[in-house]
C-alpha cells in the first residue's frame, strides 16, 4: 500500500540578515514554552561520600531498610551521627572543620559492594572528625559506625561475620 504524502508545510529556511527574518513572529505556531524550575535541588548542600561494604554488612543494611523504611542515606546519618555521640564528638561542628576523608594507614580491608551517599555537611565533618580521633580511614570507620546502628536496632550478624578472621 503506497504511502500518502504529508500535507503538511515544508521548513522554510531564511538567512541571518533577511528583512523578512527580522519580525518577532515565531516559526511555528504552538511552540511549547520551556518551565520554569521551582523547587531548588537540595542535594547541592551534600557531600558525596561512599565506602565498599563487605556482603555481611550490606546484607544488614538491606534488613535495616526492610525494617525502619529508611532509605541509605537516612541510615548512613543516623548511624555516623550516633555512632559520634559514642565518641564524644560535638553535635554541631564549626564552620571551618575538615571535610576530606582521612586515607587510612593500612587498608584493612577486601572488596566489596560500592555504596554512594549524599551526606550533610555536619554529618561528614562529624564522620572525618570520628576518622581521626579513632586513626582510621573512612571505610573501617563507616562499616563500625553501621555494625554498631544494626546491633541497636538488633539485627543479627551473620555466623561467618562474627567468627574472628585466623
Amino acid at each position: 500500500m503506497p504511502r500518502k504524502s504529508s500535507e503538511s508545510p515544508h521548513a522554510e529556511f531564511r538567512e541571518p540578515d533577511s528583512a523578512a527574518n527580522s519580525s518577532a513572529a515565531p516559526l511555528t505556531r504552538n511552540r511549547a514554552v520551556a518551565p520554569t524550575r521551582g523547587r531548588v535541588a537540595t542535594w547541592k548542600n551534600l557531600h558525596d561520600t561512599g565506602t565498599r561494604l563487605d556482603k555481611a554488612t550490606n546484607d544488614r543494611m538491606t534488613k535495616a531498610h526492610k525494617q525502619t523504611g529508611k532509605g541509605v542515606r537516612d541510615i548512613w546519618e543516623e548511624a555516623i551521627n550516633a555512632y559520634c555521640d559514642k565518641l564524644g564528638i560535638p553535635k554541631e561542628m564549626p564552620e571551618d572543620a575538615e571535610l576530606k576523608i582521612p586515607t587510612p594507614k593500612r587498608n584493612n580491608m577486601g572488596g566489596g559492594k560500592l555504596v554512594m551517599v549524599r551526606l550533610e555537611r555536619n554529618t561528614r565533618a562529624r564522620l572525618v572528625e570520628g576518622c581521626l580521633r579513632e586513626d582510621l580511614g573512612g571505610r573501617p570507620f563507616i562499616s563500625d559506625a553501621l555494625n554498631d546502628y544494626f546491633d541497636e536496632l538488633g539485627i543479627p550478624r551473620p555466623k561467618e561475620a562474627e567468627a574472628p578472621p585466623s
